[in-house]
């Protein structure tokens, strides 16, 4: 069964040191643009030979047909998870749909990185109402699952139109952790108890000393949620 703690290695300089780290784990990775941009698919490639599954974080977002095109490229390294931005329209979530293969498709609603100030500027509305649109938009696209901050959790669990979505949590920080950009955010357990299939961690654990302790940290927070 897949872990329900995904890591996610940003460091372009350590992604590669950290994988091999973390392997004896089976955790599933969250692999950004900018380690694929370094490493390439190669890195995804080393990951599956060692037993780690991969979310493909790439954020797609395009045209349709690029979208498309895109998510069937990814689609043949077989991860367990292709992102793509929900703002794509329903189109373009169609296209990731019908390229997905053998992969899931995460439709990023809104980066937990805005605030509730930021979200009105961009969009003129807050976050929970454009998650629950995008999310809409989502389901009726049949993605088949979300990323979305943990305060949006709740709302969506109480909506059974989301019954069958899978909620992926960014923004998951311990009390004794810095916040950073992450300006919607849930401690572990918080998130699980509020409904989250899986949450990604990344600098709480790949910036720490000794990441597997920071990980099993993780873990046992996670374990009050259940």
């Amino acid at each position: 069964m897949l872990p329900r703690l995904i890591v996610a290695l940003d460091d372009t300089s350590t992604a590669e040191s950290l994988m091999m780290h973390l392997a004896p784990r089976r955790v599933c990775l969250k692999v950004s643009n900018a380690v694929l941009t370094v490493h390439g698919s190669r890195f995804v490639q080393i990951a599956h030979e060692i037993g780690a599954s991969i979310m493909w974080d790439t954020k797609v977002h395009d045209i349709p047909h690029q979208v498309g095109v895109t998510v069937a490229a990814i689609a043949e390294r077989l991860p367990e998870f292709i992102t793509i931005h929900a703002s794509a329209g329903p189109e373009g979530l169609a296209a990731a749909v019908e390229n997905r293969g053998a992969s899931r498709i995460l439709a990023i609603t809104i980066l937990t990185s805005l605030s509730d100030t930021v979200c009105r500027r961009i969009y003129g509305a807050p976050p929970m109402d454009m998650v629950l649109r995008f999310a809409d938009l989502a389901k009726s696209a049949g993605v088949d699952g979300l990323v979305c901050s943990p305060q949006e959790l709740s709302r969506l669990r109480d909506q059974r139109d989301f019954d069958n979505l899978v909620l992926v949590t960014p923004g998951i920080r311990l009390p004794t952790d810095q916040v950073g950009d992450q300006e919607r955010n849930m401690t572990p357990g918080q998130a699980i108890k509020a409904g989250a299939n899986f949450i990604v961690v990344g600098r709480p654990i790949t910036a720490a000393p000794d990441p597997i302790e920071a990980m099993d940290r993780i873990l046992e927070d996670m374990a009050t949620g259940l």
